[in-house]
């Protein structure tokens, strides 16, 4: 491809998006951005890098008959550009660049889902979570963490707000995300969060309860403390004084 059709993307949730380049090259490319705070800035692991990484193919089209224009398509995991315009290019990769992100959040929840699965399974059981306080306040702040994440950053996975003034690839942006299902993953995604929310309330009720149970101790050994001193008072007071005189 010639080099007016190579561009690179980047966003400030921490996605790059190239068209043009080959694997090596993007390799370069993305490694020498990790530098960049926009890059920086969506603080992935190398791990979650290379999970949220994706290849599309994509066909530059000659625009539509009479100068009409078609509009970009996407099947089969072959996007075709009317043109190759960089205005189009870039609101394609805004629908790229969000499933990738969701794909780090996707994994992030996924791992938090398989750390907390023994806690419903013990609760069934036992009617216990056998977890200290300080583990279920680490757990607490996990669950939170992630879901703020989400929820705080869900402006990255709506549509970007310069289609509400130029709409022309609007229809494109919104083929590419139904056919990246992004939409699906956002509601299964939130789905997710929302039975790690349960489980926050459950955990929250836990310590808010192992929290009574020892005030309750704490009161209990204060009442016997104060019924011992006033057995002691009245023994000195009392008894005492009338056995040795």
């Amino acid at each position: 491809r010639r080099a007016s059709e190579r561009h690179v993307f980047v966003f400030g949730f921490g996605c790059v998006v190239t068209w043009g380049f080959d694997r090596a090259v993007e390799r370069e490319l993305v490694s020498g951005l990790l530098g960049d705070p926009a890059v920086r800035a969506g603080a992935t692991s190398a791990a979650e890098r290379v999970e949220a990484h994706d290849t599309l193919t994509y066909v530059a089209e000659a625009p539509g008959v009479r100068g009409k224009r078609r509009g970009a398509s996407c099947a089969n995991d072959v996007i075709r550009l009317d043109g190759g315009d960089p205005l189009e290019k870039f609101t394609l990769a805004y629908a790229l660049a969000q499933s990738a992100k969701l794909f780090v959040w996707e994994a992030r929840v996924d791992v938090t889902i398989e750390d907390v699965r023994p806690i419903p399974e013990r609760l069934a059981a036992t009617g216990r979570t056998n977890l200290s306080e300080t583990q279920i306040s680490r757990m607490i702040g996990k669950i939170f963490t992630e879901s703020t994440q989400v929820n705080l950053h869900s402006e990255i996975l709506d549509s970007p707000n310069w289609l509400w003034e130029d709409d022309q690839h609007e229809p494109a942006y919104i083929a590419l995300r139904d056919h990246l299902d992004v939409p699906d993953r956002v509601e299964l995604l939130n789905k997710r969060l929302d039975i790690l929310k349960e489980l926050l309330e459950v955990l929250n009720t836990q310590l808010a309860n192992s929290h009574s149970s020892r005030l309750e101790i704490i009161v209990i050994w204060l009442i016997i403390a104060e019924i011992v001193v006033t057995l002691l008072v009245f023994v000195l007071e009392h008894v005492l004084p009338k056995k040795f005189f």
